[in-house]
């Protein structure tokens, strides 16, 4: 019992850690033999379930057509009626290589859609090629210049794309973390996730060429027409290939249940498995798929309704408490053996009161959810209701507010200040004016007594 609780405890730690796992403190249970392996969940969370050489650079081989699919397909309205005649560039361009071939020919006319399902159901370089010329305008380097754009814009930083074919070339690599996000977003192009998972796909005959019957050569993609050992299900797409520099390759996704998980795979060799040899990308992809969708779901972990904390309310009219809930309802992915009646809502910060009026959905504060004693989410709080203020309280408030509010007592001594020394300064001067008014009065007098002395003295003397 103390075994299991530690495993699942390290578990949650991977599955929740803030920044992707690098590393695997659970492991499936069975051996993953590939070199490179990466297993996420696809959807807002991405959550990393299982890393093993994840950042390490290496030739993407055939997954590279992924990308090349990806850029035409969104970049044309109407693949299925885009008629490209192949150019003689385009076609001679892979004359002299080793490498899968269609068979197309100079002037074979084909829709962007034909092509696109040769090339990832048959891995056809040719028709990457012709792909490429047409929707780069011609150049090359024009198109690989778009995938290498695609791959800056979607975070890759460990990717450059040399060619539309993923022909080894040592200026080419990428990693499993950055292919993982090329190809999920690839996914989420229709007409891309369509030919993804088609098992099967004619190709109509025309004036130039005779039309085929062509099947996808992923294994783990399941087909009606045949049956292959390692098809699964759930699988809903992508591709898988080989170079000698990169071994064998696998990109697949797979849906069940309501979950969806994305794999690659690189660096795989042939192993003996079952007395015959297998390609170990193809297999440990599938061993991923099956030990996720048998130990982790999705959970609803915290929901709206759900009142986990309350503060107090201050200025009401009516409640003096509202309680405090998950902003929106929160699903994770956990393993399946998770409780969430376990999971512990702490607030972060929370204060100690809040002030009416309230609205329902109000941020109160953060709170983290934990497991086991590690955090495994934030999430907002928000008051549960409204809550009406009293006018009354409110009004004190606001009255005490202002009057033992620390600036607002600096302003008020410094206007009374103020005050007093304009008085001050309005007494003295009206006193200066009133004995200024009485100098002048004085000497008015003294002047006007002299005037009438000086003109009494005239009137004397004229006598």
């Amino acid at each position: 019992m103390k075994k299991l609780l530690c495993t699942c405890l390290c578990l949650i730690i991977v599955l929740f850690s803030l920044t992707p796992a690098v590393g695997n403190a659970y492991e499936p249970n069975e051996e993953i033999k590939s070199n490179v392996a990466y297993l996420v969940s696809m959807g807002s969370d991405n959550v990393v379930l299982y890393s093993k050489n994840s950042k390490k650079k290496t030739q993407p081989c055939s997954l590279t057509k992924v990308v090349t699919a990806a850029i035409a397909l969104e970049s044309c309205k109407d693949p299925e009626n885009t008629v490209i005649a192949a150019r003689y560039n385009a076609v001679h361009s892979l004359d002299g290589s080793y490498c899968t071939k269609y068979g197309i020919k100079e002037n074979d006319r084909y829709s962007l859609l034909d092509l696109v399902y040769i090339m990832m159901l048959t891995s056809a370089n040719d028709a990457a090629m012709v792909i490429a010329d047409y929707s780069g305008n011609g150049s090359y380097t024009e198109f690989v210049a778009k995938m290498n754009e695609k791959a800056k814009a979607l975070g890759c930083k460990n990717t450059n794309f040399e060619n539309p074919t993923g022909i080894d070339d040592p200026a080419q690599y990428t990693t499993a973390e950055d292919m993982a996000k090329l190809v999920e977003y690839a996914m989420g192009i229709p007409a891309f996730s369509t030919v993804a998972k088609t098992s099967a796909y004619s190709i109509k005959k025309n004036s130039t060429h005779s039309g085929a019957d062509i099947k996808n050569d992923n294994p783990l993609l399941p087909s009606e027409s045949s049956y292959d050992i390692f098809a699964y299900d759930y699988c809903t797409g992508v591709k898988t290939g080989y170079t000698v520099d990169a071994g064998y390759c696998t990109a697949a996704t797979a849906t069940k249940g309501g979950s969806s998980y994305l794999a690659i795979t690189f660096e795989g060799e042939y192993k003996n498995y079952s007395g015959s040899q297998y390609n170990s990308s193809v297999v440990d992809t599938l061993r991923l798929f099956r030990w996720a969708f048998s130990n982790f779901k999705i959970k609803e972990i915290c929901s709206t309704n759900n009142v986990v904390a309350g503060v107090n309310v201050k200025l009401s009219s009516d409640k003096d408490f509202v309680g405090l809930v998950p902003e929106k309802t929160i699903t994770k992915l956990v393993p399946i053996n998770v409780d969430t009646s376990t999971l512990i809502i702490k607030p972060i910060d929370m204060p100690q009161s809040i002030n009416a009026p309230v609205k329902a959905g109000d941020f109160v504060c953060k709170a983290q959810i934990i497991h086991a004693d590690k955090v495994i989410a934030t999430i907002n709080l928000v008051a549960y209701e409204d809550i009406k203020v009293s006018i009354f309280s409110y009004i004190l408030y606001i009255v005490k507010a202002i009057f033992t509010n620390i600036f607002t007592i600096i302003v008020l001594s410094l206007a009374a200040i103020g005050v007093v020394i304009y008085l001050v300064y309005r007494q003295r001067n009206m006193a200066r004016r009133r004995k200024n008014k009485r100098r002048a009065m004085a000497r008015y007098n003294r002047e006007k007594a002299n005037r009438y002395k000086k003109e009494y003295s005239d009137d004397i003397d004229k006598y």
